[in-house]
């Protein structure tokens, strides 16, 4: 199941750097996350602060407005399958779980991945193919039941193709939400 919700700065760097320290349970995805140098694990909490904030790694200005963080792309595993992989011990449960995650994001990055630029007087919007990603992985609900989730932070930045750095446009990946989930 798949669940999305805009996120702030403010409110991913909070609920987020609480998984900093577990290096098994963060990592960064895209192509876009590549071209900024970010690959395995999320380390740093600077790092993270600066790419929340539309900055590149070191914090320096990636030359793009700033009107949110992400957007929050929550996957579950279906409760049978958590209680298997968590309360069982079935280990190949959540690996097939993150292997699952990694796939679909390639897919919202492969087709879904756009900005706005002007063109002929107009913003309109452009395929980008890459999103800059921070995943979570969590192994219990708030009501701390046994539930494996990750949360995807897809980033709102998102590289063009004439290599300036722009607000990722998410038009298609809410549009396209119920097709993702699947």
């Amino acid at each position: 199941m798949l669940t999305l919700k805009n996120t702030s700065t403010h409110q991913a760097i909070d609920y987020y750097s609480q998984s900093y320290n577990d290096a098994f349970q963060t990592r960064w995805y895209g192509k876009g996350a590549e071209a900024l140098g970010l690959v395995g694990n999320i380390q740093d909490q600077e790092i993270f602060t600066n790419i929340c904030n539309g900055l590149a790694p070191d914090g320096s200005n990636l030359g793009r407005e700033r009107s949110r963080a992400a957007i929050d792309c929550t996957f579950s595993a279906p409760k049978s399958v958590s209680l298997c992989a968590l309360v069982g011990g079935d280990e190949r449960l959540e690996v097939a779980h993150r292997k699952a995650v990694e796939k679909t994001l390639a897919i919202m990055e492969g087709r879904y991945a756009q900005t706005r630029m002007r063109a002929n007087g107009r913003h309109e919007a452009f395929g980008t193919g890459n999103l800059v990603v921070a995943q979570f992985d969590h192994i219990e609900s708030r009501e701390l039941d046994p539930h494996l989730h990750t949360h995807a932070l897809v980033m709102h930045l998102t590289k063009a193709e004439n290599g300036d750095w722009y607000s990722l446009w998410n038009e298609e990946i809410y549009q396209n939400k119920k097709h993702i989930g699947e």
